[in-house]
């Protein structure tokens, strides 16, 4: 029984991590498109709308940050730090 048990928490750590790789690759998709948006309402003069993308962008890289220590994936999480600096880039240029 006690393989078992440790085949069924290999199990579940995986999809676990599988989820938790998937959640940064969206938080990151939205970081970069509230960026987006924030970019075009500023050119705009839509300064409500750009506070809002923009306070909603940096809440992406900041869940981003929370939880990438959690990758158990070495190469993962470098890649995630390096994504989450380009992000961080984009931030701070607005």
């Amino acid at each position: 029984m006690a393989g078992a048990d440790a085949l069924a928490y290999e199990s579940v750590r995986l999809k676990t991590q599988t989820l938790l790789i998937d959640f940064l690759r969206i938080e990151l998709k939205l970081g970069h498109t509230f960026a987006d948006s924030a970019s075009i309402a500023k050119a705009e003069d839509h300064i409500d709308h750009y506070h809002s993308a923009k306070a909603n962008a940096a809440r992406a890289a900041a869940s981003i940050r929370h939880f990438m220590a959690e990758v158990t994936n070495a190469s993962a999480r470098e890649d995630f730090a390096r994504q989450l600096a380009a992000l961080d880039r984009v931030l701070s240029s607005l």
